[in-house]
């Protein structure tokens, strides 16, 4: 039996270690054969790339008054709108196997880690401007994660 009664909770992992510690006893899951912070990682990869195609669909589709029928279709018929969304909902499967095998006190605060690379990536390539605050706004993000990683 896991954790409190449930069976296959964290499959035996000490979810109570420093990070540090936990990722040594984390090496491979059973199931998958891989670190599931390796998924956790994809899944903020897959949702980063699912936003940044969206954004560069929704840039082709232009902007939208009302949500309506034509807007829908407007949306839904650009490829890169669709291909964002896949990512996206891709990465939502794959950060569940994260899921299955880390604690959610961990893996949530790690999905931040994707606001920051949006922010750059937006800045980098789609030429968005970022204002100093959003900066130390990226800063304080990845110091938190930072201290919930350790």
């Amino acid at each position: 039996m896991g954790e409190r009664g449930q069976e296959g909770v964290h499959s035996g992992y000490d979810m109570g270690l420093p990070i540090h510690r936990l990722g040594a006893q984390m090496t491979r899951s059973r199931r998958t054969g891989m670190n599931p912070v390796i998924f956790l990682l994809l899944a903020v990869l897959l949702g980063v790339a699912g936003q940044m195609v969206m954004k560069t669909g929704m840039t082709q589709v232009g902007a939208l008054n009302a949500l309506n029928l034509r807007a829908l279709v407007r949306m839904f018929s650009n490829p890169y709108v669709v291909l964002g969304i896949f990512c996206y909902a891709l990465s939502s499967i794959v950060y569940l196997v994260a899921l299955s095998r880390l604690p959610l006190s961990f893996a949530y605060p790690m999905v931040g880690l994707g606001y920051v690379v949006v922010v750059f990536l937006s800045w980098l390539i789609l030429k968005e401007p970022v204002s100093p605050a959003r900066w130390i706004g990226v800063l304080l993000i990845c110091g938190g994660a930072f201290l919930i990683g350790r």
